[in-house]
């Protein structure tokens, strides 16, 4: 039986964001690189491609490349969303360094819900919008 997009833990959110991030860029995700990138041993990594190919989140078998199904990929771009979201405002609103902004987002994007991400997407085009016409 498939769970719900909202019983996904973070590190379940985590994960779809780490291998859809490595699909965006390399075309497919491995273990190994999302081990790397999650910055988690091997182990942690099947037992939790394991537990998202069971709940139909992703296509997983051993020595393949992981893919997004449907439903994953469609959490996967809205973690990415919510991240992208929240560190641009972080960063360019704010003034909180890369860095900082990165890490923050990455805590932040599991609690904030959709509406609250775009209202941070909408003040922070706002905010540059005006900017951009002090500047003319």
């Amino acid at each position: 039986m498939k769970r719900p997009a909202t019983a996904l833990s973070e590190s379940e959110e985590d994960y779809l964001e780490a291998i859809g991030e490595l699909m965006a860029v390399e075309g497919h995700a491995h273990t190994k690189k999302i081990a790397a990138r999650l910055g988690v041993k091997m182990p942690s990594v099947t037992l939790a491609l394991r537990r998202l190919a069971k709940a139909g989140f992703i296509t997983y078998s051993t020595n393949q490349p992981v893919e997004l199904t449907e439903s994953g990929m469609a959490i996967a771009r809205r973690v990415m969303n919510r991240h992208h979201t929240l560190a641009a405002f972080f960063e360019e609103v704010l003034g909180i360094s890369h860095e900082k902004a990165e890490r923050a987002a990455c805590h932040l994007e599991h609690a904030v819900d959709d509406d609250t991400v775009r209202r941070f997407a909408a003040l922070n085009r706002k905010l540059a919008t005006a900017s951009q016409a002090g500047e003319k």
